[in-house]
């Protein structure tokens, strides 16, 4: 009620009858909705059914296929209100588009924010740790020795890749690198390490 007389414009997407909405094309709907329900619920059954009858090289790109499926689904269905139409997919924004661009075409201004370094060295130890517990745990999952001059060698390697692609991510602005975690599960559960 105060954005109908407020003098500010609503943003585009966040107010659809009272509720927060999702704007996909020309449709703005709320969350929640039985259309984007049932869009979701597409790719859950495309998900299942490839999982259940698809080749192994399709179960390995399981997710991308159904979220294709999904999109598919999205840009062949309308939503319509007596005689109007609106697409949930369309290309006006690829239209409008440059034929070429390069990333490199925009840039920002790069500066120096000191009270930013404390944090990011903290970010840089928290991240080394966590690299050597994670290739601990990858030796202890695999049944290897953690007692022995290849594990110090593993150390040795993973920390030295963390650390320059960490530094790598700083001059390009990003945050430092972490190792995969989830790799110690995957391998607990399937007994399956590669030497």
């Amino acid at each position: 009620d105060v954005i109908k007389h407020s003098r500010i414009p609503p943003i585009p997407g966040t107010v659809c009858g009272g509720k927060t909405c999702c704007e996909a094309g020309d449709v703005a709907l709320p969350f929640g909705s039985p259309e984007l329900v049932g869009l979701g619920f597409s790719v859950f059954v495309m998900l299942v059914l490839v999982e259940l009858f698809g080749s192994p090289m399709m179960k390995n790109c399981n997710v991308i296929i159904a979220l294709l499926f999904g999109y598919f689904v999205a840009g062949v269905s309308e939503k319509c209100v007596g005689s109007v139409c609106k697409k949930f997919v369309v290309d006006t924004k690829i239209e409008a588009a440059e034929d070429i661009t390069f990333l490199w075409a925009k840039t920002f201004k790069l500066g120096f924010y000191g009270p930013a370094v404390f944090p990011l060295l903290i970010a840089f130890v928290v991240t080394t740790l966590e690299t050597i517990g994670d290739i601990g745990a990858v030796y202890d999952a695999s049944e290897e020795s953690i007692e022995s001059e290849e594990f110090d060698k593993s150390i040795q390697g993973g920390l030295l890749s963390d650390g320059v692609c960490s530094f790598l991510a700083a001059l390009g602005t990003g945050m430092p690198n972490t190792t995969f975690s989830q790799n110690n599960g995957v391998i607990a559960l399937t007994k399956c390490a590669s030497r």
